[in-house]
């Protein structure tokens, strides 16, 4: 197979967040990574005195951990969006992803309803560092949606 000649990098990746899968905020400018986490399936497994090998069934797919790292504001977008979601009662978000842009026929990514499960008050302090302050969250959901954008 030939070496692919498609390949991109996340420079036009396009981050939404939301906290209700409706109103989406555009955060890209202030979005540093997002982790997707990683899609796992439960199984089970039993032996039984006939025959040599296990039984292994396949069970639900778990909840997903996905973090989101931003850089620290105080300007009332990304940063204070977020913390706005985290102090609700149920710390919902929603997380929407288009690695290659937000064009026509690329592909969008949509996480189901999430919670919130990790937000720190403030960035982490170091004076000996000249690094961009930055605070990274995470949100646990079902999974994930794959679509065209429209």
């Amino acid at each position: 197979m030939a070496q692919t000649t498609n390949a991109t990098s996340a420079r036009n990746a396009v981050v939404e967040v939301a906290p209700d899968g409706a109103a989406w905020v555009n955060i890209s400018g202030v979005a540093n990574s997002v982790s997707p986490g990683d899609g796992t399936r439960m199984t089970g497994e039993a032996n039984t005195f006939d025959g040599d090998g296990t039984i292994v069934v396949a069970g639900k797919l778990e909840a997903q951990e996905s973090n989101l790292k931003i850089i620290y504001t105080e300007d009332g977008v990304g940063y204070e969006v977020l913390r706005g979601y985290f102090n609700t009662a149920n710390s919902t978000c929603y997380l929407r992803v288009a690695p290659n842009g937000a064009t026509t026929g690329n592909y969008r990514h949509t996480s189901a309803k999430g919670v919130i499960t990790k937000f720190p008050q403030f960035a982490e302090l170091d004076a000996s560092s000249g690094d961009v302050q930055a605070v990274e969250m995470t949100v646990k959901h079902p999974g994930w949606t794959k679509a065209v954008v429209p």
